[in-house]
């Protein structure tokens, strides 16, 4: 195992969107991580000193909360849906607030909540916006992940995780779906918003400056829709 640093493949701590390749056309404005296919992963940054043990365990133990949060998972994407509002469960927030934690985030509880109640409010907004999208696409991003994890440099760290999920593989992917449909809704979304921004003012501003000032833009549109959706 990797000492300093190991990527694994948990679900709660994702760290980006990854839509359908007809998406991307030849818009540079869109990161080269949204590509079809790309596994899921996110960043656990393990400290120095941890033993071969401490490692197992804790990917054991991110398994284990994978699993415990499938349920409460389930059951936020049926409230967004009836209830049109902003659905934080304790139990993800303190999971995901492991990983700011371990990244020497300040109030990893804040952040953590912060995070959850931005992806909760795009998502919303997106399909009040009427960017919602086929099952189709979900299923083709979680079989081409599926076909292309074998492969993954860390796929030893994330056998050890899918035991302590007591998942195969199969349904490891399968039970990502809500929150892969939500990121791709929100990547619409925001490629949307993102593309419009630029048709309109990249004759006044330098390809620098457009993406500085859609970022300003969209941090305080995300902190409107947060306060929007509460």
């Amino acid at each position: 195992m990797k000492k300093i640093a190991i990527i694994v493949l948990i679900s709660s701590l994702l760290v980006g969107v990854f839509a359908a390749c007809n998406d991307r056309e030849a818009d540079s404005s869109i990161p080269e991580h949204t590509s079809l296919g790309q596994i899921i992963e996110s960043p656990v940054i393990l400290h120095h000193h941890m033993s071969d043990d401490d490692e197992r365990a804790f990917l054991y133990s991110s398994g284990q909360r994978h699993r415990a949060l499938v349920e409460i998972r389930a059951e936020q994407a049926g409230a967004l849906a009836n209830h049109g509002r902003i659905v934080i469960h304790e139990k993800e927030v303190a999971n995901l607030a492991q990983h700011y934690q371990r990244m020497g985030e300040r109030d990893p509880y804040e952040a953590a909540r912060n995070s959850l109640m931005r992806r909760q409010a795009l998502y919303l907004e997106a399909i009040s916006q009427g960017f919602d999208i086929a099952s189709e696409e979900v299923y083709a991003v979680i079989q081409i992940n599926k076909e292309a994890t074998p492969d993954a440099v860390n796929f030893e760290d994330f056998l050890i995780l899918l035991d302590g999920a007591q998942m195969t593989l199969d349904e490891y992917w399968m039970s990502l779906y809500d929150i892969i449909r939500t990121d791709l809704v929100i990547y619409h979304y925001t490629n949307h918003l993102r593309r419009q921004f630029f048709t309109v003012n990249e004759s006044q501003l330098s390809t620098q400056d457009l993406h500085l000032m859609f970022d300003n833009m969209f941090e305080e549109k995300t902190a409107l829709l947060i306060e929007k959706y509460r």
